[in-house]
């Protein structure tokens, strides 16, 4: 898995489990995550500043936000008993849209303040690959 940040400049990639931030150029690679946990689902804010994902380092699959250069250890999200799937940050970069769960999407802003549904319903398999599109 792979996502280019939206200034062009890094792509964050997902190998087995860890997350590395990369210069598009070839430049560097850095691994920001080096954790014994899965991590997947990233998404890029609109500054290519922070990654939003998803780990399971809770035991359960919660969202992370992270400094893109792996500065500072990573903040938690959410704790919920419900699984959370593909992250997605609003074009605006004030909202991070969610799948929690087999029937709810949600959103929550990036300090993990205002978590709300936004959605409930049966959103069958296709929510296993993430959000895709913009969210306004």
């Amino acid at each position: 898995e792979y996502k280019l940040s939206p200034d062009g400049k890094k792509i964050a990639a997902v190998v087995r489990g860890e997350i590395f931030v990369l210069g598009a150029d070839g430049g560097y690679a850095r691994n920001i995550t080096r954790s014994p946990w899965r991590e997947k689902s990233v998404d890029w804010d609109k500054e290519s500043r922070r990654l939003v994902y998803v780990s399971d380092a809770g035991a359960n699959p919660d969202l992370y936000i992270l400094q893109a250069l792996g500065d500072g250890p990573p903040r938690r999200l959410t704790d919920s008993p419900g699984d959370e799937n593909g992250p997605l940050f609003s074009p605006d970069g004030a909202w991070i849209a969610y799948y929690q769960g087999q029937r709810e999407l949600r959103i929550i802003q990036p300090d993990g303040r205002g978590d709300r549904l936004l959605v409930q319903a049966d959103f069958g398999n296709g929510r296993s690959d993430g959000l895709h599109g913009r969210i306004d």
